[in-house]
């Protein structure tokens, strides 16, 4: 009961007073849910050390802890943290296969680690799941660029260098042959 008060008291914008119910309920009883909300008190006062402690918590008391493991993921990316990130979000992507939040923000973080390939699976599956969302669509149109443009610095790097002799001219690989041959003692 503490924990719904608490909840309660959070949603009235009275933190002191559901912080004070939300540790009495975890006196009484060490609970995912009420470590999750604790955290959410903790964040929106600006405390992100005490949040992620109490999501960690509450991850360790329910692996599966679906809110903790996104909060937690989110405050990875904020901290920069992007294999942190990319552990908490690969596991909520098999947990809720069917949120394209999750899928949209793989695909980001690939994106942003030069995982273009990658991303792209990841932006293809949150579009399937959510195929009106602009900042996808945008992503994906992004990744596919970079895509397209490593394929043509790789073409680039295979193509032969042109041939820069000019009719009539001698390429500078003869040049060097004749004046090293003159250097030798053999006049032409």
């Amino acid at each position: 009961p503490y924990s719904f008060l608490g909840r309660f008291l959070q949603n009235q914008g009275k933190r002191q007073q559901a912080r004070t119910a939300y540790e009495r309920a975890l006196a009484l009883e060490d609970d995912a849910m009420t470590h999750y909300r604790l955290g959410t008190l903790w964040l929106e006062e600006g405390q992100v050390a005490e949040a992620r402690q109490h999501f960690e918590h509450a991850v360790k008391l329910d692996s599966s802890h679906v809110n903790a493991l996104y909060e937690l993921s989110k405050l990875a990316m904020d901290a920069g943290e992007v294999a942190t990130a990319l552990r908490y979000l690969q596991r909520l992507s098999h947990l809720v296969p069917y949120r394209a939040d999750i899928f949209s923000l793989l695909g980001r973080l690939y994106f942003q680690q030069g995982a273009y390939t990658t991303a792209a699976l990841y932006l293809w599956e949150a579009r399937d799941l959510e195929p009106n969302a602009p900042e996808v669509e945008r992503l994906l149109l992004q990744v596919y660029q970079r895509l397209l443009q490593r394929q043509q610095e790789v073409i680039n790097r295979m193509a032969p260098e042109p041939d820069r002799s000019i009719a009539g001219v001698a390429p500078e690989k003869s040049k060097s042959r004749r004046s090293s041959g003159a250097r030798g003692g053999v006049p032409h």
